[in-house]
């Protein structure tokens, strides 16, 4: 069930906020081995939830984009979700972390305005 899958995604970034929040090291992996990752913890994160196929879902959209923004709010982060076809998009006409960044702010502030989750955006390049 996708709205299973998204709740479950949702706790995890929420989990990630808290991490965040309290300045504890976040590691992750690479062929040498794990590294810590180095943080501008004084910015909003982005939380991404990446979901097969955002068409599949029917029932549960209006739920679960309260429950994004409200969670969004609380933890101070900008919660995303995104499906694969989405992702594949803005990776392949983004080619670096300020306009990815950009594009994710732009997102986020149509999913408040439209309330809406479930939006997929043209990139536009000025």
């Amino acid at each position: 069930d996708v709205i299973k899958d998204i709740r479950k995604g949702l706790k995890q970034v929420v989990g990630e906020a808290r991490t965040i929040a309290k300045n504890i090291p976040i590691y992750g992996s690479s062929h040498t081995g794990d590294i810590e990752l180095r943080l501008d913890r004084s910015i909003c994160p982005h939380g991404i939830i990446l979901i097969s196929d955002a068409s599949l879902i029917f029932k549960g959209r209006d739920t679960i984009t309260k429950e994004v923004l409200e969670l969004s709010r609380r933890h101070r982060m900008l919660i995303q979700i995104l499906d694969l076809t989405e992702l594949n998009y803005i990776v392949t006409r983004l080619n670096d972390r300020i306009h990815f960044d950009g594009y994710l702010v732009s997102r986020f502030q149509a999913t408040v305005e439209r309330e809406n989750a479930f939006i997929r955006m043209d990139i536009v390049h000025e």
